[in-house]
Formats: C-alpha cells, structure tokens, sequence
C-alpha cells in the first residue's frame, strides 16, 4: 500500500506533528504558559517597563515614562505563524493607556487604536482596527503578564522604535 505524502502510517496524522520542530515550537509554549503562570502570581516591580507575555505567542517590550508607554508588540500565532508588530508612543494615566496612529500614514485611511489597561500584575491589550499591522488571523488583543526586565540597551532600541513608529529588522 503506498501512503499518501504527508501522512503519518501509525496514526494518519500528518508528519509535521511528529516532527523535531513541531515539539521544539510546543516546549517553547509550554516554557511560555509557566513563565506567564508565574508572572501572574508574583509580580514585585509595580513599573511598567519589562518584557510582557500572553503566553501565546505575544510579547510587547514596554519604557514607562512618566505619562507615556514607549513599546514594541511582537506576535506570531498559530499553526501556520501569522504574524504582526506594531511600534508607538501610548499616551498612560494610571491604569489606561491609549495608542492612536491617526496621521502616521497619509496612504492609511482607517485609524488604529491599542488601549492598555492595568488590572494588577496583567495588562489587558485591546486593539481597534489594528489588522494593518499583523495577518489574517495574528491579533495583538489579550491578558500580558510581566515575564523579564529590559537592560538599558534593550531600553534604548525600544524608545528608538517606539519613536520612529517602526519595529526594526533583526
């Protein structure tokens, strides 16, 4: 009997489950959850500058200033990795903050939003309009936890691109 390409003979699952990298992509999300987990419970450092999760593939790296966010949200979601990033200045009065890229782009006709509220040791990200900065099915919406601190050179890339509006390439 042949078997059709892609198809796993024990159980007819497709290969890429069996795969090194679809185990590699799964302990890492598991090492994500438990950092997220952990991060939920003990949170000492009440600023908001650090690296933030939601343990499914989202980071934002934040530089609180007094009454601004200077941050970088990174995702990648799901199986087939949609991915977006999104750079700006978030205007902040304790717990909320408010992102607006109205005027950044002439050519971009709909204004996006990114609110951040302060619930504790999770900030919950909300997004309006934001599909022009991630794919089809990446989002930046969710509950982040605080999972690391940023040294002063991580500091200096995110207030760089959190003023130009840009996240830049690695």
């Amino acid at each position: 009997m042949t078997w059709p390409r892609g198809a796993n003979r024990d159980n007819g699952e497709p290969e890429g489950k069996q795969s090194a990298a679809y185990f590699e992509t799964a302990a890492e999300l598991t090492s994500s959850r438990a950092e997220w987990l952990r991060s939920r419970v003990k949170n000492e450092d009440e600023s908001l500058t650090g690296v933030w999760s939601d343990s499914f593939g989202g980071t934002i790296e934040i530089v609180q200033e007094k009454e601004r966010l200077l941050f970088v949200i990174s995702v990648v979601r799901g199986p087939t990795f949609h991915i977006g990033s999104l750079a700006g200045t978030a205007r902040w009065n304790t717990p909320l903050g408010w992102f607006s890229d109205k005027g950044r782009d002439k050519e971009k006709t709909e204004e996006s939003n990114v609110a951040f509220v302060s619930r504790g040791n999770v900030l919950e990200i909300i997004g309006a309009n934001t599909s022009y900065y991630h794919g089809a099915r990446a989002y930046f919406d969710g509950e982040y936890c605080k999972v690391a601190p940023l040294d002063e050179k991580k500091k200096a890339e995110v207030i760089k691109s959190a003023e130009a509006g840009a996240v830049e390439e690695k």
